[in-house]
């Protein structure tokens, strides 16, 4: 039906829309190629968890989580948005002792029918700090 997941690198870097203090923003995205486009409505829309547990540990009282909201990318077989870094780590998993998965839900809207299809993905991700961009 379709191929939908995390990029596994998702970059962390200041909101440039914010000034006086340093707002983190992680850039969340990955394919969503639906193998139907026309029988569904668009743009999809993708809500998101990006979720923090110690290595080997899925205990609900240390999980950190952000959620936010994707939308596909017209004509890219992509899906994107923006989340606050909140109180999540950068880093690799042997260097934070983190496991950090993206997870999400795409629901679709059939175009021809009264009906609804889902698609859930769960995916390892690291949050990787983006350098600044340099100046001219």
């Amino acid at each position: 039906m379709a191929l939908s997941q995390f990029h596994p690198k998702l970059a962390v870097a200041p909101d440039p829309s914010v000034t006086g203090r340093e707002r983190l923003m992680i850039a969340v995205g990955g394919p969503l190629d639906i193998a139907e486009p026309d029988d569904y409505e668009h743009p999809i829309v993708v809500q998101f968890q990006v979720v923090q547990v110690p290595r080997g540990e899925h205990s609900e009282t240390d999980v950190k989580r952000v959620r936010g909201t994707g939308q596909e990318v017209d004509g890219q077989k992509q899906w994107s948005g923006s989340v606050e870094l909140g109180a999540l780590r950068t880093g690799p998993a042997d260097e934070t002792n983190l496991e950090t998965r993206g997870v999400a839900i795409a629901v679709l809207e059939r175009t021809k029918q009264f009906a609804f299809d889902t698609i859930t993905w769960c995916d390892e991700v690291e949050l990787v700090d983006e350098p600044p961009a340099s100046g001219p």
